[in-house]
């Protein structure tokens, strides 16, 4: 019985080019798909209604170039300033900030759905912080393109320094199984499924002054009054030291676990047809479907 002959060493040089030229190509459609996705969602962005509706306090998004410096819009590197891209800025843009380095949350690509996002790790106590005060005694619209990455309770994506009764908008996870938009010892929980895996998520919040509503991907969600002053019709008094991925309660913080890709702040309260085309944009450009 003869032996199997060895390869050669130009039979294994070969072999290793169609390999070599079989992984690049692969790396290339991939770079190509994720390019493409990017494109998209630049383009969908600088369309969107958006642009169209008065009265926007900030809106923060990923996929500009102008959303972050040159050095910072890279993959894994610290975000300390996320540029709000307001079309409609008078004065000064509301940007998002953090100065201290470790807080600093991560740009991420493609975090969700394809598309980057800003990752908040809550061991690292991760937060940026932006100017919240107009809010105060105002109807309000809040859009968040979110996804957490844990059970954690009190994994608040937008909050204040929540101290004294009826004070700082509060939108998040409260629990496990529990979503919640409140002010403090004022607010309105719906009951979620609990965590398992990471699912994307597109939250609508609008108060107009006679009534609180919550949408997710589009769908309202039953709210349950809680706490000593439950008012459909109560505003926030104060919104101080309002942040994306953190909360703190008489001294106490906790932080968000997750990555946020957009949020889009409005003082008014968008009518049906606006928030509607609104969450058609965001669907679109996130991959997000509407129920």
């Amino acid at each position: 019985m003869k032996k199997s002959k060895a390869f050669s060493l130009f039979e294994i040089s070969i072999v290793t080019v169609v390999i070599a030229v079989l992984m690049a190509g692969v790396l290339q459609s991939r770079n190509i798909v994720k390019k493409a996705k990017l494109n998209n969602a630049r383009a969908l962005t600088v369309s969107s209604p958006v642009k169209s509706i008065d009265d926007i306090v900030a809106w923060f998004e990923p996929t500009l170039e102008k959303s972050f410096t040159k050095d910072e819009g890279v993959d894994g590197n610290k975000i300390s300033t996320w540029y709000d891209i307001n079309p409609n800025i008078t004065t000064t843009a509301n940007n998002a900030n953090q100065s201290t380095s470790i807080n600093r949350p991560t740009y991420t690509e493609s975090a969700i759905n394809g598309i980057p996002a800003i990752r908040f790790n809550s061991s690292s106590s991760n937060y940026l912080l932006f100017d919240g005060t107009s809010l105060a005694n105002s109807p309000y619209t809040v859009f968040i393109v979110e996804q957490r990455r844990a059970s954690n309770s009190d994994n608040f994506i937008i909050a204040g320094s929540n101290t004294p009764d009826n004070t700082n908008l509060t939108i998040g996870y409260s629990t496990d199984t529990k979503l919640m938009m409140a002010y403090r010892n004022n607010g309105y929980y719906a009951n979620i499924s609990g965590y398992s895996n990471i699912i994307p998520r597109i939250h609508s919040v609008v108060f107009n002054f006679s009534a609180r509503k919550y949408y997710v991907n589009g769908a309202e969600l039953t709210l349950i009054p809680y706490g000593a002053y439950p008012s459909q019709s109560s505003p926030t008094q104060a919104f101080d030291d309002a942040a994306l991925g953190r909360i703190t309660i008489l001294g106490t913080s906790s932080y968000y676990e997750g990555d946020i890709g957009e949020v889009i702040i409005f003082k008014k309260a968008l009518t049906s047809e606006e928030r509607k085309s609104v969450e058609q944009y965001l669907s679109k450009k996130w991959n997000i479907d509407l129920n």
